[in-house]
């Protein structure tokens, strides 16, 4: 028999296990209690419990405080629990983007046209959206029945589906008024493939077999090359330099100013245009030389201007008396080159040019001209006289 003491002891060991045993307790046998961490949300249903999936069911079944949790997978704005059919896919989900009732999640090939979908619009017994999907379901013309068995129906691109001789795989003939290849253009044969109809079709390409030949404007037209190779290249009925696109107006370049010392005699100032240039290189083109200033401006001078029409190059051949007050002379010029139909223009910079002669200052003007060969030798004399007492200063 216990004493009383034991009975004490054994009553506060009691009293100790009883709280543990109630705050392990797992009514559902789920693993999880009410007061064990982490808790269970539902001790008396084993599929409420901590780490199990979320599940469509209207229920927090992971106990995480939230009911069907909008999981997105693939961040197309749609979960699971909101319909999304393909939580893998963000272009297949159950936003009906178009409007029209259906999404990709209920069959609906293009969410981006109402007009497509799985239903059949125009009642010719396909769907937008099926195993053969109607080409175009506003039409109910438009389908894969082949009315004419020429193997191809109207989704197939048959433009007459009661004409067997008429579809996208025959050849186009002239004169019937039909679109027979169906592209859309009646008696348009086009045999070389630029873009030009055949003559035999009433159309205005001139060689059907060439496509480098047709009236196309971004076609290779009469120019360059093509204006020396006997060819209507550009179907007009004019022929190479006959033919206006192969006048092209030349390019004028005068050259550079000229300077010539005037010392007695006739001095010669070069004046050369070989930098005008033409794009038609069968082109023969002539320069005109003008002197713009008068040729007695200047009292005691004398200037003359010697060209050629068919050379570039000119000559302005000047002389003055040695008593005239000036020293130097400035004469303007300008050249117009021409192919034989466009001539440049005479006012533009690149046609004029000057040409300057001048007197050096140790020349005297109180000489002649008849002098100039005296005043050569008097000049010569003083350069020997001072190069010697040079050569005996060195010694």
């Amino acid at each position: 028999m216990l004493c009383r003491a034991s009975w004490s002891l054994l009553l506060g060991l009691a009293l100790m296990l009883v709280p543990s045993m109630a705050l392990a307790q797992d009514n559902d046998g789920d693993g999880y209690g009410v007061h064990l961490d982490p808790p269970d949300c539902d001790d008396n249903d084993p599929n409420r419990r901590p780490n199990i999936p979320e599940v469509c069911d209207g229920q927090d079944n992971d106990c995480l405080d939230e009911t069907d949790e909008l999981v997105d997978g693939d961040g197309d704005g749609a979960s699971v629990c909101g319909g999304d059919c393909d939580d893998t896919d963000e272009l297949i989900n159950a936003n009906d983007l178009d409007g029209d009732g259906f999404s990709p999640c209920t069959d609906d090939c293009n969410d981006e046209d109402p007009t497509i979908g799985p239903f059949d619009n125009d009642g010719d017994g396909l769907e937008g959206c099926g195993a053969t999907p109607d080409c175009d379901d506003t039409d109910p013309a438009a389908n894969y029945d082949d009315a004419d068995a020429d193997g191809q129906s109207a989704c197939d691109g048959d433009c007459d589906d009661a004409d067997p001789d008429i579809n996208v795989l025959a050849e186009e003939v002239c004169g019937d008024g039909a679109d027979n290849d169906c592209n859309g253009t009646p008696d348009d044969v086009d045999e070389d493939g630029d873009g030009a109809v055949s003559p035999d079709c009433d159309g205005d390409d001139c060689d059907d077999n060439n496509a480098s030949i047709n009236p196309n404007e971004d076609a290779a037209a009469e120019s360059g090359a093509a204006c020396n190779d006997g060819i209507d290249n550009d179907c007009d009925e004019t022929i190479d330099n006959l033919d206006e696109n192969c006048f092209e107006e030349p390019e004028v370049d005068a050259g550079d100013d000229q300077q010539e010392a005037y010392l007695g005699g006739r001095v010669v100032a070069v004046l050369d245009a070989t930098g005008s240039s033409d794009a038609n290189f069968g082109d023969e083109l002539t320069y005109t030389w003008t002197l713009d200033t008068a040729a007695d401006a200047y009292p005691g001078v004398s200037v003359e201007l010697i060209s050629d029409p068919a050379d570039a190059i000119a000559l302005l051949a000047f002389s003055a008396e040695p008593d005239t007050e000036l020293s130097q002379w400035d004469f303007d010029l300008h050249v117009v080159v021409s192919d034989g139909v466009f001539s440049t223009e005479a006012d533009v910079p690149e046609a004029k040019v000057r040409a300057t002669f001048f007197r050096p200052a140790f020349y005297s003007s109180a000489r002649s001209c008849n002098q100039g060969a005296s005043s050569s030798a008097s000049l010569a004399a003083l350069l020997l006289l001072g190069l010697g007492a040079l050569v005996r200063r060195r010694n």
